[in-house]
C-alpha cells in the first residue's frame, strides 16, 4: 500500500524558490537566544509577595498572627497594612526580636506608625492584615506548590 502524500514545500519551491539555509540557521539561533534571555529574566526579576495575616489589636498591644513559615521570611522592621474598622487604614513596622510562640503560629508584636486613641478599642478586635514580601523569582513563583 502506498501513499501519495505531497509536501507543501514543492509548491512553496515553485512560488518562493528554495529556502537559503542562512536564514533557517539564524532563525534557529535567534529562537534559542529569545528562550535563554526570557529564562534567565524569568530567574533574575524579583516578584513581591503578598501574605495575609490576622491582625489582633487590643489596648496593650498590636499583634499580627502568623505561621512559622512566614516567620522566618520577616525581616526586622518589615511593614504591614492593616485595616481597623473604627479607624480606618493603618501601618505598623513588625518587631521581630518581640514574639509568641504556640504549636501552629507565631504572634508578633507590631509597631503602629500613627497613635491609636485607646478609647476607640473597647475589646479586642481581629482584622486582616497584609504584609508584603520581595523574596521570589518569577519562575519560583509559577512552580510554587499550592498548600491549601
Amino acid at each position: 500500500m502506498s501513499t501519495n502524500i505531497k509536501i507543501l514545500d514543492d509548491r512553496s519551491d515553485y512560488f518562493f524558490g528554495p529556502i537559503p539555509l542562512w536564514i533557517t540557521r539564524r532563525g534557529f539561533i535567534a529562537m534559542i537566544i529569545l528562550f535563554v534571555t526570557l529564562l534567565s529574566a524569568a530567574v533574575l526579576i524579583k516578584v513581591p509577595e503578598k501574605k495575609q495575616m490576622t491582625v489582633i489589636v487590643s489596648r496593650g498591644a498590636i499583634l499580627a498572627q502568623t505561621d512559622h513559615s512566614t516567620y522566618e521570611l520577616i525581616s526586622p522592621g518589615q511593614e504591614i497594612h492593616f485595616f481597623l474598622p473604627s479607624y480606618g487604614d493603618l501601618s505598623g513596622r513588625i518587631e521581630k526580636n518581640h514574639f509568641y510562640l504556640s504549636k501552629k503560629e507565631v504572634f508578633l508584636t507590631v509597631r503602629p506608625n500613627r497613635t491609636i486613641a485607646p478609647a476607640l478599642i473597647a475589646d479586642t478586635v481581629y482584622c486582616q492584615g497584609e504584609l508584603t514580601l520581595s523574596n521570589g523569582s518569577l519562575l519560583q513563583k509559577i512552580f510554587a506548590k499550592k498548600h491549601f
